[in-house]
Order: structure tokens, then sequence, then C-alpha cells
């Protein structure tokens, strides 16, 4: 598989023309690239270097670059004022618009499984990974932006998320995000949003037709009724052995799946089938990979956005920036939480 979407090709011609317009300044100012990422990005490339070379690796390298990299200075460099800002918040409002009416339709579908609500995504932790990095923005959109028709749409968006998000592990995240960007605010709405999410929790979700209250808990449960120990967490347990082999490099980009069969051996009551499809610890995942340097230079890639958005969402105070960055301030404390539980880095959006 090369997991291409329409998003790729897009990329590229976006990237080339950057390069024509970088070229035509002599780069002036637009290569300056966070540290932490290029080092993720050279432990990437050192763990992708495999005699005889794979093409999946060699794949999966490649898009990293493409979307840490070439996607990361492109966007980089449209955001340099309120109108590129408003603009990109609304491509993105407008992307999930799509992805929540087709999920919505799979949700009240009774022919549709759980696992099956998926939007236009592979499964229902895909998706999850997905809203995971966009929910917190579109709740910052409905708290902060200067327009009540941009608000009214960014709170339908948010109900039509926590309605079809069917992932635990990306609800503990998505939940964590919005408190992050509630408390931008003031205490009173860290107060309100507690509130509308016991709400949501006790009386709202239970009552769905899906009863996403148990469906939730379902998906990120220990152990099963029996007391048999969840295949998510038996996996994990297969990963760390995985890692104590390969400690540097890893076994290789997108070859987890691949690799990680042979260290069931390893435990004490081996499991008889694999997690749920993209249920992994992301980074579990990184670590056995690409090695505990990736890991550690793509926490540092985390911790360093959250620092600039932070900064950037009490210093710039214009209406649309400040909806920006604090979305994005939440989007990565959410991402952070919710890849313990599912492969976000994956979403290709």
């Amino acid at each position: 598989k090369t997991h291409l979407s329409v998003v790729d090709p897009i990329i590229w011609a976006l990237f080339a023309l950057w390069l024509y317009e970088a070229a035509g300044a002599r780069f002036k100012g637009m290569l300056r690239f966070d540290p932490a990422t290029a080092l993720f990005l050279l432990c990437v490339a050192a763990a992708a270097i495999r005699f005889p070379p794979r093409m999946r690796c060699i794949k999966e390298t490649v898009q990293m670059f493409e979307y840490f990299g070439a996607a990361w200075l492109v966007v980089r460099h449209r955001t340099r004022s309120s109108r590129d800002i408003r603009n990109i918040l609304a491509v993105i409002m407008g992307i999930g618009s799509a992805v929540l009416a087709i999920a919505l339709v799979q949700y009240f579908s009774a022919h549709t499984q759980d696992f099956m609500v998926c939007g236009t995504f592979a499964n229902r932790n895909v998706l999850g990974g997905y809203l995971a990095l966009t929910m917190p923005l579109m709740f910052s959109a409905a708290l902060n932006a200067p327009s009540v028709a941009w608000r009214v749409w960014a709170g339908v968006l948010t109900a039509a998320g926590a309605t079809v998000l069917l992932s635990g592990g990306a609800a503990l995240g998505i939940a964590a995000g919005c408190f992050a960007v509630a408390a931008f605010k003031s205490r009173w709405r860290i107060a309100i949003t507690a509130i509308c999410a016991a709400l949501l929790a006790v009386a709202a979700l239970p009552r769905l037709p899906r009863n996403n209250a148990s469906v939730l808990y379902e998906s990120v449960r220990l152990c099963d009724e029996q007391g048999t120990m969840s295949q998510r967490y038996v996996e994990w347990q297969a990963a760390a052995t995985m890692i104590g082999e390969f400690p540097w490099r890893g076994v290789g980009p997108d070859l987890y799946q691949e690799n990680i069969g042979m260290y069931y051996g390893s435990l004490p009551n081996p499991p008889s089938e694999t997690s749920e499809h993209d249920s992994q610890n992301l980074y579990l995942v990184i670590a056995s990979t690409m090695g505990i340097p990736a890991l550690l230079a793509f926490l540092s890639m985390l911790a360093a956005g959250m620092t600039t958005s932070f900064s950037k969402a009490v210093t710039v105070r214009t209406p649309w920036t400040e909806v920006m960055y604090c979305g994005i301030f939440g989007c990565l404390i959410s991402y952070f939480f919710s890849s313990e539980l599912c492969k976000s880095k994956w979403v290709r959006s």
C-alpha cells in the first residue's frame, strides 16, 4: 500500500510553488526550521537505511519529509496575516464539515458497525485521530471567533464530532485539549466547559443511538468481562520487547505490523490475535520502528510546537490569530494524550 491520498499531490504542487517564490526571494527568512523537526527527520532517514532496501521504508520516509518538512514550510509561509489564518481555518473547517457529514450518515445507519463509523478514513480509530487534531481548533473557533456565524458553524462541528467519536483514546485527548483551550480566557470558561463535559458524559452519550459511553469505555478498558487483558495492552509489552532489541534505529519505518507478531512469543501468555487496527500506542510504534532517538526528537517537536503556539496565543491578540494559536495549542495537547491509544500521526489530512 502507498497510502497516497489527494492531499499528497496538492502538497507537492504547493511546495513547488513555494520553492519558486522562495528562489525569487533568494530564500531570505524562508528556510528557518525547527531543530527538533530536523533531528526527527534525520532519525527517520537513518532508520530507513536498510540492506537490502525496503520500498515500504522509503515510501514512509518520503511521506514523513513531505508532511513534517514540505507541508510545514508551506503552511508556515502562509500564516503571516489574519486573512491567511482565516482562510486556512475555513479550509480546515470545510474539510471537517465534509468528513463529519459522512460520519454522521454512517453513525445513524443501522447497517454500519461501530468500528466502521469512520467518515472518509479507514476506521473509527483513524477518525478519532483526525478529530484529536481538529476538534480543539473547532472548539477554539466556537469560543473565540469574532463572527457569530463562525461560532455557530464551529459549535455545530464540535457537537457533530462529539456524536460520531467512538474511540476512547481520542476522546480522552480531545477532552484535555478542549480544557486547555477554555483555560486561555477565564476560570469561568473552564467551569462551564467542565459542566458541559459532565452533562455530555453522564446524560447525553449513554442516550445516543450507539450508547457512545459504553463503546468508548470498551475501546480503552484494561480487561474484558472474563478478566482477560485487552489485546491493545498485551501488544504494548511485545512492542517494548522489540524496542529493547532495536533501540537505536528500530526495525524500519512502516514495518511495525510486519514485525510485532514475532515478539508475541516473548510474552508469558501470547494472545491468539493482534489488537484492533490503528489502536497502537504511537510512541511505542515510533520507538520500535525508528528508534528511541526518533521518539525523543518527536516529543521535542511536540513540546516546541506547544511552546510556540502558547506564546503566540498569549502575546498576539488579534481575533483570528487567537483562534488559531489557542486551537493549535489545544490540538497538540489532544494529540499528545490521544497518541497513547491511537496512531493519529498516520492521519492523512
